[in-house]
């Protein structure tokens, strides 16, 4: 059996997150579905652009990441860093070496970790809610 030695803050299945887009304002979400094992990058997803493909690189000393964007008309490269909060850094068009923004994609939580965080909210507002009874005089 092969061992797996992706950290736990590079998760197989459902991430998203967005892009910032050259000489325009805000941020472009995309979604995609990514694998990670020993060091390699592979997925797909959606945005704006249209569907895409990821593949790339990290390494396991410092968690760089390279990926190439594979739209059906164009690619992208994806520079960056992993850490606990994603994936994070610059993309550009290397046709155009001068066009380039950032980005930033995460694990999307799962249902019942939307639940938990959610309940967890709820009852740390309840207690801030709380009144001590008045101190009677």
């Amino acid at each position: 059996m092969i061992e797996n030695n992706t950290p736990n803050f590079l998760p197989d299945g459902p991430w998203t997150g967005f892009y910032e887009e050259y000489e325009k304002d805000g941020n472009f979400p995309m979604s995609c579905t990514l694998t990670f094992v020993d060091g390699i990058i592979s997925g797909s997803g959606s945005d704006e652009v249209g569907t895409f493909t990821f593949s790339g690189t990290y390494t396991m000393s410092d968690y760089k990441v390279t990926m190439r964007k594979t739209y059906h008309t164009h690619s992208l490269l994806y520079e960056g860093n992993a850490d606990e909060n994603g994936i994070w850094g610059k993309w550009s068009f290397p046709a155009l070496k001068f066009v380039s923004a950032g980005f930033h994609i995460w694990p999307k939580k799962g249902e019942m970790e939307s639940i938990k965080e959610a309940l967890e909210i709820e009852e740390a507002i309840e207690e801030l809610l709380e009144v001590e009874e008045p101190i009677s005089l």
